[in-house]
């Protein structure tokens, strides 16, 4: 019995034209997002720095949403010590899970940003109904056991790498 002869020119044939394709896509690919910056780079400027108001301007009640006696009172006197006007610390009555929770009203947007780079980790809660500019800090069960207020100059290092950090990938800069 003979044997018929495979002939292997089709099958090389389409494996040439799926890596072309495939070469031709990856090409596409790398070159789109060399081309999107560029366009970016070109046609949009970036937007001014939001300007933080200084630590004397921003009042802050501290508030103890867990079961460790005195840390309100430690956070407090920690932000009085960075310049912060503090007022009366407090219990929150409900337990908060985060680190700390900063809750302000729509005038208190400015100072609520500042006192994050204070209280890292914390989570910022708006409160629409709130007509002041005051802030509230609610520490919660994460917040550490050390302390966790920065000092003036960690805070500053941490507002000039916020500012120095590129924007996040994807994200154009505002034109």
């Amino acid at each position: 019995m003979a044997m018929s002869a495979r002939r292997p020119l089709p099958a090389l044939a389409f494996l040439l034209a799926l890596s072309l394709l495939t070469a031709l896509v990856w090409w596409r690919v790398f070159h789109r997002d060399d081309e999107a910056k560029v366009t970016a780079r070109q046609t949009c400027t970036a937007a001014p720095g939001t300007v933080l108001p200084e630590p004397a301007t921003v009042t802050v009640i501290v508030l103890n949403g867990t079961e460790r006696v005195g840390l309100a009172s430690q956070a407090s006197a920690a932000l009085a010590a960075a310049g912060f006007v503090v007022g009366a610390p407090g219990n929150e009555p409900t337990a908060v899970a985060a680190a700390a929770e900063i809750r302000f009203g729509p005038t208190g947007l400015p100072g609520a940003t500042l006192l994050s780079y204070y209280v890292p980790n914390a989570v910022l809660v708006p409160v629409p109904a709130r007509a002041d500019a005051s802030v509230d800090v609610a520490l919660g069960a994460l917040y550490p056991e050390t302390g966790g207020v920065r000092t003036v100059e960690q805070a500053q290092a941490a507002i000039a790498t916020a500012a120095a950090a590129p924007p996040a990938p994807g994200a154009l800069p505002a034109c």
